[in-house]
């Protein structure tokens, strides 16, 4: 039995269409490729593989190698200021200010009159005080007469009892405990009297000045700050714990001041804190109780600045920002490696 024609119409159809379809294929497969070419795209991109990598590679050696011979020797942090040993100027008396002798940002010397306070109280006080003493000293010299007299007769059996002789004697011992007392009490009047000139402790400038002219001022209330200049000014950085681990005193240091970009102070490790900043906050931290979140904690460093440039030292001032570097490779040998400060030489 002969198949129909209709049954083969659906296999030549697909036939004449798959036919388009892979001529289609080898015109987008285009030629075969060329081994030539192929090599030669390759060593073109190895090429350029070596030129873009090999300054890498080689910027890398070099980073490792200062690493390793410089970089990890140096501590640095940008939490560093300068600072200076600020005395704030208090009355030791009370009164008027009677002088002002001083302006703001004005320069001192150390003596110099900053303030005077009307010395009309206590120079009065001062005569009554004398007054007194040589008063008493009068009433000594008379009672140590008649001890001498009663001294004298009872010795010859005369007319003075010995309770009489006790009573003088007492009195002359009472009189001289008033006469001390007196030279005390005209001493303190003295130096009242002297404490109404306020003078500066130190060399410095005047700042954060609130006295004025006529006001009333209590002892110890702060009339203005001396503010040290040039070079009692010094570094104080707070280094991370995990930083001081290698860091002595006497160790040199390289300073960035802000304000003088561009210009390299070098300074000399002087001191270690004996505890971090928080222990010295106005509230320490209290870990014992709640939660608990570990901090990295800083400790004060500080550093002094060794022979500043003198075009700079009149524009240094307290509370700069400052970038400290401290090379560990010049600490003490072993056995002389401190971290605290000695006491000063006057006080030796």
């Amino acid at each position: 039995m002969q198949p129909h024609d209709y049954l083969l119409l659906p296999d030549e159809d697909k036939a004449e269409a798959r036919t388009p379809k892979r001529e289609a294929a080898r015109d987008e497969a285009g030629p075969p490729p060329d081994p030539a070419a192929e090599r030669r795209r390759k060593r073109r991109n190895l090429l350029v593989a070596a030129v873009i990598g090999l300054p890498l590679l080689t910027a890398a050696i070099a980073f490792a190698f200062y690493w390793f011979t410089t970089l990890r020797w140096f501590e640095a942090t940008d939490d560093a200021y300068t600072q200076a040993d600020n005395v704030v100027i208090a009355p030791h008396v009370a009164g008027y200010v009677a002088q002002l002798l001083v302006t703001d940002n004005q320069r001192v010397k150390a003596g110099d009159v900053l303030v005077r306070i009307d010395p009309r109280p206590y120079k009065a006080a001062l005569d009554q005080a004398v007054a007194t003493q040589q008063k008493d000293e009068a009433s000594l010299a008379n009672a140590q007469r008649n001890f001498a007299r009663d001294a004298a007769l009872i010795k010859d059996q005369l007319a003075v009892t010995q309770q009489q002789y006790d009573t003088d004697k007492a009195t002359v011992a009472a009189g001289q405990a008033q006469v001390e007392s007196d030279r005390a009490q005209v001493e303190a009047a003295r130096l009242n009297l002297d404490y109404t000139v306020v003078r500066a402790p130190i060399d410095g400038a005047v700042g954060d000045r609130s006295v004025q002219l006529g006001a009333y001022v209590q002892p110890g209330q702060g009339l203005m700050t001396i503010v040290p200049m040039g070079t009692a000014i010094y570094v104080v950085a707070n280094f991370k714990e995990t930083q001081i681990e290698r860091m002595f005193r006497g160790e040199k240091a390289g300073l960035s001041i802000d304000t003088f970009p561009g210009v390299n102070f070098v300074g000399t490790v002087d001191s270690l804190a004996p505890g971090s900043g928080a222990q010295f906050a106005l509230l320490p931290p209290e870990n014992a109780t709640g939660n608990f979140t570990k901090i990295v904690q800083r400790v004060p460093v500080k550093i002094v600045i060794d022979n500043p440039p003198a075009e700079r030292l009149d524009q240094l001032r307290p509370g700069l920002s400052v970038e400290a570097n401290v090379d560990s490779r010049t600490a003490p040998p072993e056995g002389q490696r401190q971290t605290l400060a000695g006491a000063p030489p006057a006080q030796r």
